[in-house]
């Protein structure tokens, strides 16, 4: 899954919504600045990045690990 965020879809909101519908265990990724000098990308399991602060202006891409090979 792959999300453009806004003000108004935070990834730390949505992230949340994605724990409480059963995907807590699926890992993400969070791209903050992208293409800047402060581009930052956050890796981690879905439960444990919901709630938190990114900025407003990020993309989020959701998966699951065990599609890898």
């Amino acid at each position: 899954m792959f999300y453009l965020l806004d003000k108004n879809h935070r990834a730390g909101k949505v992230l949340g919504a994605l724990a409480e519908r059963g995907f807590g265990k699926f890992q993400a990724a969070v791209g903050e600045r992208l293409s800047g000098p402060e581009e930052k990308i956050t890796v981690g399991a879905v439960r444990e990045l919901a709630g938190r602060e990114f900025d407003p202006l990020a993309v989020l891409f959701v998966f699951d690990r065990r599609d890898q090979a």
